[in-house]
């Protein structure tokens, strides 16, 4: 399984284009994959405090989980097991990806091709450790104008009723 990575800022874009990328030859999570978490996850399990709800906090499977048909009492079941190897980013990453795909209703259960994304993370950093581990992947990068991003940002908001402080 080759595993590319899609990266950019929250409201660049990202979402749309792991959209526009799955089909039936390409599995996109549709999630975002915070792989940067890797040290918290492997901290709270050494200290025994790795509890049910920091799967969907550092194993992100809500986004549009409907639309995919997610088994979230089995997606978290594989998670867990999966936690007892996790070593490295590769593992993170594959413990997430293989739980995704075999908890969905996506067709290809061993794909060619997976996309993930990540948003937010100090690009040399999540680029830097994504290429040692996956080094014949590719990283698209998504760049968007500050401003845009701002207003993309004012209108989720505002259409989730949340306030904005600045």
């Amino acid at each position: 399984m080759k595993i590319s990575l899609i990266y950019g800022n929250r409201k660049s874009g990202t979402t749309l284009l792991t959209r526009l990328v799955d089909n039936e030859y390409v599995f996109s999570m549709p999630s975002e994959t915070h792989f940067h978490n890797l040290k918290k996850v492997i901290d709270l399990l050494k200290n025994d405090n790795f509890r049910h709800q920091d799967i969907h906090r550092y194993f992100n499977s809500n986004l549009y989980s409907d639309e995919i048909c997610l088994d979230k009492e089995r997606y978290n079941q594989m998670i867990v097991k999966g936690l007892k190897d996790l070593k490295s980013y590769s593992d993170y990453i594959n413990i997430h990806v293989r739980a995704l795909i075999e908890c969905t209703n996506y067709q290809d259960k061993n794909p060619v091709n997976v996309f993930i994304k990540t948003t937010n993370s100090e690009p040399n950093f999540i680029f830097h450790e994504f290429l040692t581990v996956f080094p014949d992947s590719k990283i698209i990068s998504i760049r968007r104008d500050p401003k845009f991003i701002v207003r993309a940002m004012i209108n989720d908001r505002a259409k989730r009723r949340i306030n904005i402080n600045f």
